[in-house]
């Protein structure tokens, strides 16, 4: 599932082509993607895009008053109409849609395309409200002392600290990549309950949260199954990796073999010498 640092390469890679485009038409083609309609789909015809925003793991494709909060899921994707990644023919492409835009002039129409069809959209009229009702924290590179302390507050309790950080409510668009990597910088074992942790661990493990995800959109995100951007690139911080997926491999640090548990469900990789329990 792309993560933040994959879902702001995609936000910034749709802002270059699409900021600014007048909107002629917005069709749902599967009415399952569309959860939550606050406004009609026909009022967006004849507004323009004044920006494509993010927060934790939501696309937002800002038209005013009516706002387009949409969720990648798994394997969605936003592309161009006769993108190469769409399979051919039109009964094919009409299988696995799940919405589709048109823009006025040059721009086109694009597609939002799921081969699993887990994606979602909500149409909104204010999606920062929207979020803040749903209980979702802060984006930490959007307001970093606002989520610092969100996380400082609320990252405690009795349940494992991967879980937590794995909880949008708590620590906003960290998902098991990032927090397998988080963890590991911070010499924390994935099991450790959150509670054990003092103020200086848990400001330490929301930097090093921070820390890494920077670096993975200045490597514009990491593959390691279906996330590509929208240029069919895949991102590369794959290979500056510590843990995630590197299970059997030595350590970076101390040469010793990584392991891979589960943790809430969640395939989770460590160290045991750098993050003994």
């Amino acid at each position: 599932m792309p993560e933040l640092p994959e879902v702001e390469t995609i936000r910034r890679d749709l802002e270059e082509c699409l900021q600014g485009a007048e909107f002629r038409e917005l069709r749902i083609a599967d009415p399952s993607v569309l959860r939550e309609r606050q406004v009609d789909p026909a009022t967006i015809a004849g507004r323009s895009l004044r920006a494509v925003r993010r927060r934790g793991k939501y696309l937002v494709l800002d038209v005013g008053a009516t706002q387009l909060v949409i969720h990648l899921r798994m394997t969605g994707r936003i592309l161009p109409a006769g993108h190469a990644a769409l399979p051919v023919g039109a009964e094919a492409v009409r299988r696995r849609q799940q919405f589709r835009f048109r823009l006025a002039t040059d721009r086109g129409e694009w597609i939002f395309f799921d081969t699993r069809r887990f994606g979602t959209l909500d149409l909104v009229q204010d999606a920062d409200a929207w979020f803040d009702e749903r209980g979702l924290a802060p984006d930490p590179l959007l307001d970093q002392a606002a989520a610092r302390q969100w996380f400082l507050v609320h990252a405690a309790g009795g349940r494992a600290i991967k879980t937590v950080l794995l909880d949008q409510q708590v620590a906003c668009g960290v998902g098991n990549i990032y927090a397998d990597e988080a963890l590991f910088r911070t010499r924390l074992h994935p099991e450790t309950a959150a509670d054990v942790l003092d103020y200086a661990q848990r400001g330490a493990l929301f930097s090093a949260a921070v820390q890494v995800m920077k670096e993975a959109i200045a490597r514009r995100g990491t593959t390691t199954s279906d996330y590509l951007d929208l240029n069919g690139n895949p991102g590369v911080f794959r290979r500056y990796l510590n843990v995630y997926r590197r299970a059997g491999l030595n350590c970076r640090v101390c040469g010793q073999p990584i392991q891979r548990i589960v943790v809430s469900g969640r395939g989770t990789h460590y160290c045991p010498t750098c993050q003994a329990m």
